[in-house]
């Protein structure tokens, strides 16, 4: 049984129709089914069972099932380790950053590292907190510059050094009911609908649920979004409420929203963390570059 083998079990399992997965995996049809029986043979089972012109998996398929999926799943991420490390032997440094960075501070930091390293390259992606800290722990990127998370229960494998504070602003469109109150109660806002960095715990996301916590409720939550447009599109388009940096309110204002002013001591900022896998061997570029986003 090889790694191409459980890939055939897998689409077989998902498309249930032999045929099917034969035709997407780019194979004949007769040589996916040899495939099944010879890890049927293997393990000592049946892992399909016939129901019409479909297949479908067997207790013993579905126990299969699991394990090889997880199998393969570990390959791809060694995989991606792999290309990881050539990628920093090759000197190119991979970073995923929040959207909201991308008007003050990563553009210095690029210039200098673009003039430190001339012949080398940064590739940047702007994602959410969540999406930025996953893409750092499966090696898909060899920088993070991210919001707060969790380290010490949940991705354990990062490292995280805090290099600044941003304030942020709720914000709401210029037509929502509230749009004129000069500061509401956190309390007001229990039945109001949220937009946010995906459904996470991660980034704003925190700072907008200990406000809300504080005063009672969980927030109602109307929509995920995967940057800072998105979020604004929400707001001017489905009346929701939001959590935007100061750069970007200051910068896009003029797109029809305006800052909500919420009466409370919970401090309005941003944590900005870089982050990196701890255990990571770093090339001397991405190590530059590494000392380059710490700097003042």
């Amino acid at each position: 049984m090889n790694y191409q083998h459980l890939e055939y079990f897998l689409k077989a399992a998902e498309y249930q129709h032999y045929t099917r997965a034969a035709e997407h995996l780019h194979i004949t049809q007769p040589a996916l089914t040899k495939a099944i029986l010879g890890i049927e043979e293997e393990i000592g089972a049946p892992l399909f069972m016939k129901r019409g012109r479909n297949i479908e998996l067997t207790k013993y398929g579905t126990i299969f099932f699991d394990y090889a999926r997880r199998s393969l799943e570990e390959i791809n991420h060694g995989i991606s380790a792999v290309k990881h490390q050539v990628n920093s032997d090759l000197n190119t440094v991979d970073l995923s950053a929040l959207c909201s960075i991308n008007t003050t501070f990563l553009p210095k930091k690029s210039a200098q590292f673009h003039l430190a390293y001339p012949d080398c390259s940064l590739n940047i992606t702007f994602k959410y907190t969540t999406a930025i800290i996953k893409d750092v722990s499966n090696y898909n990127s060899t920088f993070g510059l991210c919001g707060e998370f969790d380290n010490e229960s949940e991705y354990t494998s990062l490292e995280k050094i805090l290099l600044y504070t941003e304030p942020v602003k709720f914000v709401i469109s210029r037509n929502h009911p509230l749009a004129h109150k000069k500061s509401v109660e956190a309390a007001e806002l229990k039945n109001q609908p949220f937009a946010v960095y995906n459904v996470s715990t991660n980034g704003t996301n925190r700072l907008l649920y200990e406000l809300c916590d504080g005063a009672g409720f969980r927030p109602k939550t109307l929509t995920a979004a995967y940057n800072d447009y998105g979020l604004i599109n929400e707001v001017i388009s489905n009346q929701c409420i939001s959590i935007v940096s100061y750069t970007f309110y200051k910068q896009f204002q003029s797109l029809g929203f305006t800052e909500l002013h919420i009466a409370t001591s919970i401090p309005l900022i941003q944590k900005i963390y870089l982050v990196w896998v701890r255990d990571a061997n770093l090339s001397p570029v991405a190590r530059g570059f590494r000392e380059i986003l710490m700097s003042k």
